[in-house]
């Protein structure tokens, strides 16, 4: 996967990469710039944290940062 795909302002909104140093580059750009990167969200969900269906919720819910009561309906 590619870095510039995650500058796109189309869909998908929601990219994956499970390349770490990737992951790296968007993170410390999206960082460095917040202004100009305001509409970017990256965070690294750990799939070793994501084995089971609470788990997966539980990590997307942190990462996200999804409010509190995220789960309770």
């Amino acid at each position: 996967m590619e870095k510039s795909c995650f500058n796109k302002l189309g869909k998908p909104f929601f990219h994956l990469s499970n390349d770490q140093y990737i992951f790296n580059e968007l993170y410390e750009s999206t960082m460095k710039d917040f202004e100009t990167n305001s509409k970017k969200f990256v965070a690294l969900i750990e799939g070793c944290k994501c084995q089971n269906k609470k788990g997966f919720f539980k990590e997307f819910a942190i990462k996200m940062k999804f409010p509190d009561y995220f789960g309770d309906n």
